[in-house]
């Protein structure tokens, strides 16, 4: 497992206003995370349905209430990602930033050097939409599937 902290430039979803973030970077988290302080920051959160359950940080079990659509600035590209909102007693004033954003858009983390590696070739593709033509290459197949 690894993590490193790095400031990253993050603005709600559609909105042209941003702000820094600290982002933990922790590649044993499967999803993404910011506190409720930061989160009010950035824009309005969205409430669950049914809080979503969670186990870990500390080995404790949270729940979240809230999620928030941010857009993270990566080499100069806007990513659109959903975040877990959680409150105060849970997480400190920071984003932690877990495998659902780094798969996507091709981050690696180097704890030893403290320092994130960003493929911007991944970012490029995350920001497709992909059709059925993208992913197959057999004419007749897709044609078989649109029917």
């Amino acid at each position: 497992m690894g993590d490193v902290i790095v400031p990253l430039k993050v603005r709600s979803y559609g909105r042209k206003r941003s702000g820094s973030v600290r982002a933990y970077f922790d590649t044993g988290a499967p999803y993404s995370f910011i506190s409720k302080d930061v989160g009010l920051k950035m824009g309005r959160p969205l409430k669950l349905d049914v809080p979503q359950h969670f186990t870990g940080l500390g080995n404790g079990g949270f729940d979240a209430a809230h999620i928030l659509n941010l857009e993270v600035q990566l080499k100069g590209f806007w990513c659109p990602h959903v975040f877990f909102v959680l409150d105060r007693a849970v997480i400190d004033d920071y984003a932690l930033v877990g495998h659902d954003f780094m798969q996507k858009f091709g981050i690696t983390v180097n704890p030893k050097r403290h320092s994130i590696a960003i493929d911007e070739a991944s970012i490029r593709h995350a920001q497709k939409i992909r059709g059925v033509d993208d992913v197959l290459v057999n004419k007749r197949v897709t044609r078989l599937i649109l029917k």
